[in-house]
C-alpha cells in the first residue's frame, strides 16, 4: 500500500537539526514524476507506508505534514525563506489498512439508544421504543477496557434508565444485554458539576472553569479536536508567557493523563514546578477529540504559581508531542481580563433605587448627561439639590454644576478627542458619590471612512481634506502592551511604514512614526511625521489615535497614502520602559 501525494520537494531527505536535511542512503521514493508549466513546479511521488529505513517516518497513522520551497542550484536545494515554508495546523490521519465491512446486526427497535443529561458522574441512557410486555433489558456501562462500572435493569414499559457512580471527564460504553445483540454507544461524562464560572472558545480549543468555593480549588477543561498533541493553560498577570504559571496536558501511550504544573521564564519551554500543585488530573479521548482536565488552588503556597483569586489573563497553547516531551507550540490565544473570585456569595439588602447616569451622543468633542430615577428619599416640594461633576484623566474638573430638576440631560461639550472622562453624581447635600462612571470621546468627528474589527484590535481611519492627512483610531484590550499599524504595498511587513503607541507607566502616550526594512523591529524615522497623538484607556481598553499627512515629505521611511491602493496590517505586542516587544 502506498500514498500519492503532489507538493512542491526536490529529493528523498533525513533532517536531524534545522539544517539541510541530508540525503538518504537508501531512497524510499517508488515512483516520481514532475513538470513545469506557467511558472508552477509540480512533484509528484510515492512512498511507501512503511518503510524498513530507519531514517523514515511510518506514514500509517497521525503526523503533522510540514512543505517548504527554495531555490536549487544545480542538483542541491538552497535554504528555504521564513516566508515559503508552511505545516498543517492539525493532524493529518492516514489509514493503510484496508477496510473491512461486517453485516449489521439485526436489533428489536427498542434497543436502538441514545444518551442524555450526561454530567461528570451520571448519564440518562433512553431508548426508542419502551420494552416489549413480558420482556426485560439489563443496561450496563462499561470503561473501553469492558469493566462494568454501573448497571439498571429496564423492565417491560421502561424507556429509559440513569446511570450513576462515573467518574468526571472519562469515556464510557453503554450497552443493552439481552443475549442477542449489544448495540453500544460511547459517551464522555463532563468534567466537573455545575455551570461553568466562565469559558473561552477558539477555532482550535476551547476551554471552561469552575469555582469550587467550598474546595477552595478552580477546576479547568481544554478541549481539542485532536489526538497526540498537548494543550497547555498559562495565568498571567499581562497577557503574555514570561512569569506565567503554566500547566501542560497530554494523554500517554497507555491513555492515562500527564498534567504538568510548570513556570515560564520567558519565551522558551516552560520548567517543571518542584512542587506539584495540580490536582485530580483527567485526560480522556473520543472521537478524535481530547480533553483534559485539573483542578488547582485558589490560592497557592509555591512561590512559583500565581494566585488565581483577582483579575488574571489566561492563555492558551496546543502543540504536537514528541518522544522528548512537549515541543513548541503551533497555536496560541490568549483572553482579556477574567476576574475570579473564590470567595463564598455575600447576600446584602437590595439598595433604594437611585439616579440611573447614561452616556448618550458622544463625539470627539461633546457628550450629553442623561439623568432620571432620583431617589425617593429626596423631598417632594422644594429645590432638589443633585450635584454633577465631570473630570477629565488628567485630574482637571470639566464641569461642576448642581441641578434641580431629577430628570435632567447636560450637554457636556469643548472636550478633547480621544481622551476618558468621569463622571460623579451626588444626592441632596451630600458629597459621597451615588453613581461613578466614565465614558471616552471618539478620536476624531463624524463617521469613518474605514473600519477593521477582530477579535484581538479594531481600528478606524477617515480622511480630512482641510488637514491634507488621515485619522486612525487603535484600540484594544492591551493593557501595557502596544498598539501597531503598518502600511503597505504587498502586506508584508518588509519596507512598511509603521506607527506604533502605547500608553506608559505615568499614563502619557508614547506614539512614534517608524520603518520596516524586515522582519525585524521597526526602527524609529528620523523625521515624526505624526500629529494629533492621543491615547487613553477605559475599563482594560487602550485607544491610541493620531493623525497621518496624505503626502508625506519623508520620501525615504513614509509611504504616501494617496500614491496607490495599500495594505493596512495591524499588530499588538509587550512593552517594558518603552522597549518594544515581539508582536
Amino acid at each position: 500500500a502506498c500514498v500519492r501525494v503532489c507538493v512542491h520537494v526536490h529529493s528523498f531527505r533525513w533532517s536531524f537539526s534545522y539544517g539541510l536535511p541530508a540525503t538518504d542512503a537508501d531512497s524510499q521514493i517508488l515512483r516520481s514524476s514532475g513538470r513545469r508549466s506557467d511558472g508552477v513546479l509540480e512533484i509528484s511521488f510515492s512512498i511507501p507506508c512503511q518503510s524498513a529505513d530507519t531514517n523514515d517516518i511510518s506514514v500509517n497513522g497521525d503526523h503533522y505534514f510540514l512543505f517548504a520551497a527554495g531555490q536549487a542550484y544545480g542538483t542541491a536545494p538552497s535554504y528555504h525563506s521564513s516566508a515559503r515554508r508552511w505545516f498543517t495546523d492539525e493532524l493529518v490521519t492516514i489509514n493503510c489498512l484496508r477496510e473491512v465491512t461486517t453485516a449489521t446486526p439485526t436489533t428489536m427497535p427498542e434497543r436502538v439508544l441514545r444518551v442524555e443529561n450526561i454530567t461528570d458522574s451520571t448519564v440518562t441512557v433512553v431508548l426508542s421504543h419502551p420494552v416489549p410486555s413480558g420482556s426485560s433489558r439489563q443496561v450496563v456501562v462499561t470503561t473501553p477496557a469492558s469493566d462494568v462500572v454501573s448497571s439498571a435493569t429496564l423492565n417491560a414499559g421502561d424507556s429509559s434508565a440513569t446511570l450513576r457512580s462515573l467518574v468526571p471527564n472519562a469515556v464510557y460504553r453503554v450497552r443493552i444485554i439481552d443475549g442477542v445483540a449489544n448495540p453500544s454507544v460511547s459517551f464522555r461524562t463532563e468534567a466537573f458539576s455545575g455551570t461553568p464560572t466562565g469559558s473561552a472558545s477558539y477555532d482550535r480549543l476551547q476551554a471552561k472553569w469552575a469555582v469550587d468555593v467550598d474546595e477552595q480549588t478552580v477546576t479547568f477543561a481544554l478541549t481539542s479536536s485532536t489526538t497526540g498533541s498537548w494543550l497547555g493553560l498559562g495565568i498571567s498577570h499581562d497577557q503574555s508567557m514570561p512569569n506565567s504559571d503554566i500547566i501542560t496536558g497530554s494523554v500517554d501511550g497507555t491513555g492515562a493523563p500527564l498534567v504538568e504544573d510548570r513556570y515560564a521564564f520567558s519565551n522558551s519551554p516552560p520548567s517543571l514546578d518542584s512542587s506539584s500543585q495540580v490536582r485530580n488530573p483527567r485526560a480522556s479521548v473520543l472521537d478524535g477529540t481530547t480533553t483534559i482536565s485539573f483542578a488547582l488552588p485558589c490560592n497557592s503556597a509555591d512561590p512559583e504559581d500565581i494566585s488565581l483569586e483577582g483579575s488574571r489573563y489566561l492563555l492558551f497553547a496546543q502543540g504536537p508531542i514528541t518522544p522528548s516531551g512537549i515541543s513548541y507550540h503551533v497555536w496560541r490565544a490568549a483572553t482579556s481580563a477574567v476576574f475570579i473570585s473564590c470567595q463564598p456569595p455575600t447576600s446584602s439588602p437590595t439598595p433604594a433605587p437611585g439616579p440611573a447616569v447614561e452616556i448618550t451622543s458622544t463625539t470627539d468633542s461633546s457628550t450629553v448627561i442623561k439623568i432620571s430615577n432620583m431617589d425617593s428619599d429626596l423631598p417632594s416640594s422644594g429645590p432638589v439639590h443633585i450635584g454633577v461633576l465631570v473630570t477629565a484623566q488628567d485630574g482637571y474638573d470639566i464641569l461642576r454644576t448642581n441641578i434641580t430638576d431629577a430628570s435632567a440631560n447636560i450637554l457636556v461639550d469643548h472636550l478633547q478627542a480621544n481622551t476618558v472622562y468621569t463622571v460623579t453624581v451626588t444626592e441632596g447635600l451630600s458629597s459621597v458619590p451615588v453613581v461613578h462612571t466614565g465614558f471616552r470621546t471618539k478620536a476624531f468627528a463624524g463617521e469613518p471612512d474605514g473600519t477593521f474589527v477582530n477579535s484581538v484590535i479594531s481600528a478606524e481611519w477617515k480622511v480630512f481634506p482641510s488637514r491634507q492627512g488621515v485619522y486612525f483610531s487603535l484600540s484594544a484590550d492591551a493593557g501595557g502592551n502596544w498598539l501597531g499599524l503598518g502600511i503597505s504595498e504587498d502586506a508584508f511587513m518588509a519596507h512598511s511604514d509603521i506607527v506604533t503607541g502605547y500608553i506608559d507607566n505615568n499614563g502619557g502616550v508614547a506614539v512614534q512614526d517608524r520603518y520596516s526594512r524586515g522582519k525585524t523591529r521597526p526602527l524609529k524615522d528620523p523625521t515624526q511625521n505624526i500629529a494629533n497623538q492621543r491615547g487613553s484607556v477605559l475599563d482594560g481598553s487602550t485607544a491610541i489615535s493620531f493623525l497621518l499627512p496624505c503626502n508625506s515629505s519623508d520620501v525615504v521611511s513614509d509611504v504616501p497614502l494617496v500614491a496607490s491602493p495599500h495594505f493596512f496590517l495591524f499588530a499588538r505586542g509587550r512593552q517594558r520602559n518603552g522597549f518594544l516587544g515581539y508582536h
